[in-house]
């Protein structure tokens, strides 16, 4: 049974594993480990890659089982062809005793990629089969513009806030979980939602984000400023 005490370590973790880091320029696997380490110098950082053995400076380990500490929260960010190992170490994780949770990001996609993002997420979400999932949504802030064209290139754009609430309707709405809690209460997302269940909630939630979406509930919607607070 997940706990009050998981759910906060889950949004507040001690111990992350990024499964994925890389030393490569403009990877998704590098941008999120610098972030991370950046932003939670006070917390310890995994790097899982079974072809590295350091990151960055930071010793990397072949697979999450390896990671030699208790970790409260595992970030995936490997290429589509990768997610069915990702997938079987997270099950040998939970047969392990690990208690599995996930947390999806909005907005990796950008525009352009946002459906495909969406509907990826949700396939992998629904192999793992988490007891407790999130949502959170992509904020650069200052750095929005320099993530664009420096980092990603090509064109791309990160979503606005419409945007945003319909890669969550297209996410949710391909979710077939057993026995799940579900969030996005987040302070990085517009649309607020606590104390959901999938599957039995399924149909409230989407009823949220469409209200939403139609302009409904725009008093429930996060203010830009915010964000992140």
């Amino acid at each position: 049974m997940m706990t009050k005490g998981d759910i906060k370590k889950m949004l507040n973790p001690e111990t992350i594993a990024l499964i994925g880091a890389t030393e490569k320029e403009g990877s998704i696997g590098r941008t999120l480990l610098e972030n991370l380490y950046y932003w939670s110098k006070e917390r310890k950082i995994f790097p899982v890659n079974p072809n590295r053995k350091t990151v960055l400076g930071l010793d990397c380990y072949p697979d999450i089982l390896s990671v030699p500490k208790h970790v409260d929260l595992c970030v995936i960010a490997t290429p589509a062809p990768t997610v069915p190992e990702v997938v079987e170490a997270c099950g040998k994780a939970a047969g392990a005793g690990m208690r599995l949770s996930a947390i999806i990001l909005l907005g990796l996609g950008g525009v352009d990629g946002s459906h495909a993002h969406a509907k990826d997420s949700a396939r992998v979400v629904n192999a793992i089969d988490p007891p407790f999932l999130a949502a959170l949504t992509l904020m650069l802030g200052p750095y929005e513009r320099v993530y664009e064209e420096e980092i990603m290139g090509g064109g791309f754009r990160v979503i606005d806030r419409m945007q945003s609430l319909q890669e969550l309707r297209w996410f949710v709405e391909d979710l077939a979980l057993s026995d799940c809690k579900f969030g996005t209460e987040h302070a990085s997302n517009y649309l607020p939602i606590r104390g959901m269940k999938l599957p039995g909630d399924k149909e409230r939630i989407l009823a949220l984000i469409d209200e939403a979406l139609k302009g409904a509930s725009r008093g429930k919607l996060r203010p830009e400023w915010a964000r992140g607070l």
